[in-house]
C-alpha cells in the first residue's frame, strides 16, 4: 500500500488517508488508554471527552500530514472502507464509520486542499498513462482549480476546533497550516 502517489505533470500529490489513520488511530487508542476512557474493552463514541480527543486526532494527523506531504497540489483520496484497523477491535465497524466519514465531509468544506471521496482503491496500482487515470487525474486537477479559487481563512474549523475544546488546534496553527500550503 502507498502512502502518497505523485503526479509530476500536474504537481499533484494523492496521499492515501488508509496510511495516514494507521498513525492516527495508534495515537487515538493510546490516549484513550492512557486517560483510561476504554471500558470492557469499548469505545464509546457518544462520550464529549472520546469525541473530542477522536476529532483532534484526525484534525491534527490529516493537517500534518498534508503540511509534510510534497508538491503543491494536494489531495487526500478517502477510499470505500477503511483496511485492517486496530479500532474495530473497540468499536462497531458500521458507527465507526459514520462517525469519520461526518467529521471527513465537514473537514472537506473547511480545509484549503481537496478531499476526495472514492469508490475504488486506486492506491492497488500506481496511476498509469491509461485513458482512465489520465481522465481521473485531469478530474481531480479541475476540482483543485476550483477549490483553490476560494479565500479559506480556516474561521469554520476554528470554530469547530473552539466548539469541541481542541486547544492545541489554535488559530496560530491553523495559520502554520495555511502558511506551510502557500509556500508549496
Amino acid at each position: 500500500m502507498n502512502k502518497y502517489i505523485c503526479h509530476k505533470q500536474e504537481n499533484m500529490v494523492l496521499i492515501n488517508f488508509n496510511f495516514i489513520f494507521k498513525q492516527i488511530e495508534v495515537d487515538f487508542i493510546n490516549d484513550l488508554t492512557e486517560y483510561n476512557l476504554i471500558k470492557d474493552y469499548k469505545i464509546n463514541f457518544s462520550k464529549k471527552d472520546i469525541k473530542k480527543l477522536f476529532y483532534h486526532h484526525v484534525i491534527f494527523g490529516i493537517c500534518e500530514e498534508i503540511k509534510n506531504s510534497p508538491k503543491h497540489k494536494k489531495v487526500l483520496i478517502i477510499p470505500p472502507e477503511l483496511k485492517e484497523c486496530e479500532i474495530f477491535n473497540y468499536c462497531d465497524y458500521d458507527d465507526f464509520n459514520k462517525i469519520l466519514l461526518k467529521l471527513l465531509q465537514m473537514l472537506e468544506k473547511c480545509l484549503p486542499f481537496l478531499i476526495h471521496f472514492t469508490s475504488n482503491d486506486i492506491f492497488i496500482a500506481e496511476i498509469t498513462d491509461s485513458g482512465e487515470s489520465i481522465e481521473f487525474i485531469n478530474i481531480l486537477s479541475a476540482m483543485i482549480d476550483k477549490k483553490e479559487s476560494k479565500t479559506f481563512t480556516f474561521e469554520r474549523l476554528k470554530s469547530f476546533s473552539k466548539k469541541w475544546e481542541l486547544t492545541f488546534l489554535s488559530k496560530t496553527y491553523f495559520n502554520d497550516v495555511k502558511t506551510k500550503l502557500l509556500l508549496h
